[in-house]
């Protein structure tokens, strides 16, 4: 409504538009054809000579080109994320068990089904806890007849249902891991709030938390392949006190760069006021 106004407006306000992923190809490829018939309007809508637009990396600066054109105005400002909390006690792990934890919607999008199927071919003493709103219920379902599977052979699922952003920290402080093999995230603050907590997280390859295994905090995986992430997963249930703490390490060193390294406050009143 507000871009509507401004185009029939006799005087063009400036926009500032944030994408947050929306046109990622992951992102677009789901309702594909509602999506560009969209696009097609919104381009038509907006005034280019007027329009910036706020990407949060690299690469969604390279998709809102690919869509709306190589001269764009693009401003690149990483998303504010939660503090990082100081390392507190750590949590007791054992070889052969773990607590891991999911935090997001659930939608095909963020690829839980592709976590579900994993964790049928592995063995040990597994709790894997769901948070997040059910976004599209025919997912859901293909979802909970794995869930029922893994239940029946005592590796522990549960949907714990939505949760408040001001539980989410100490909530994942409860796990050994997160993961998150979603099909693209401009940021993804679910797994930043890991990393702010001292908490490794296994990934896809798709999200700007790269090379997570190098900087012992993690680890990457490749979405296409659903033996990786099962191997992956086998990786962290095997892993002894020690070299879990040294992934606690990581994952905090990853939260603590992040917060030094970006001048949220200077480079955001640059996106407002320019």
């Amino acid at each position: 409504m507000p871009i509507l106004l401004n185009r029939l407006s006799t005087k063009s306000a400036k926009l500032i538009i944030a994408p947050r992923g929306m046109f990622q190809a992951g992102a677009l490829s789901h309702k594909s054809l509602k999506k560009n018939i969209y696009i097609a309007i919104f381009k038509w809508l907006i005034p280019q000579k007027s329009t910036k637009w706020h990407a949060t990396d690299q690469q969604e600066a390279q998709d809102i080109k690919n869509i709306f054109g190589i001269n764009s105005s693009i401003q690149i400002i990483p998303n504010i994320p939660s503090v990082v909390k100081p390392l507190g006690k750590i949590l007791k792990k054992e070889v052969g068990s773990i607590r891991i934890v999911s935090i997001s919607l659930i939608t095909a999008k963020k690829n839980l089904l592709l976590t579900l199927n994993a964790l049928t071919a592995l063995k040990g003493d597994i709790v894997f806890d769901i948070y997040g709103p059910i976004k599209d219920r025919e997912y859901w379902k293909e979802c909970e007849l794995v869930i029922d599977r893994l239940n029946n052979e005592g590796i522990k699922v549960q949907h714990r249902g939505a949760i408040k952003h001001e539980d989410v920290q100490e909530t994942i402080e409860q796990y050994h891991l997160f993961i998150l093999p979603t099909k693209g995230e401009n940021f993804g603050h679910a797994i930043f709030e890991s990393f702010s907590v001292s908490r490794p997280v296994i990934t896809s390859k798709l999200t700007p938390w790269v090379d997570l295994e190098s900087k012992n905090a993690g680890w990457n995986i490749d979405i296409e392949n659903a033996d990786q992430l099962a191997n992956t997963i086998k990786k962290a249930i095997e892993l002894d006190q020690n070299s879990f703490q040294l992934l606690t390490s990581g994952a905090q060193e990853i939260a603590q760069e992040f917060w030094k390294s970006n001048r949220f406050k200077e480079r955001y009143k640059t996106l407002f006021n320019s």
